[in-house]
């Protein structure tokens, strides 16, 4: 089993029901099998803000999402 798919079973043991990020090199395999997955939902965006803001959103309406972002931190000015 790939480390994607062990994480993706840990997240949805965890209750998570979308993943929120911006693609890149090191979330790329993470957000394939997200993608093939048939329960859990991958949103990307752009920027940080908009990751948090749509998690936020989710939230609000009883879903429980997973902000990944790139490991340079919070760029958001």
């Amino acid at each position: 089993m790939s480390p994607a798919t062990r994480t993706v079973n840990a997240l949805l043991r965890s209750g998570v029901t979308h993943v929120v990020g911006i693609p890149d090199n090191t979330s790329g395999p993470l957000f394939d099998e997200v993608v093939r997955h048939p329960t859990i939902r991958l949103m990307t965006v752009t920027r940080e803000g908009g990751g948090v803001a749509l998690a936020y959103g989710l939230s609000l309406g009883g879903a429980s999402p997973l902000v990944v972002i790139p490991n340079t931190g919070l760029l958001e000015p």
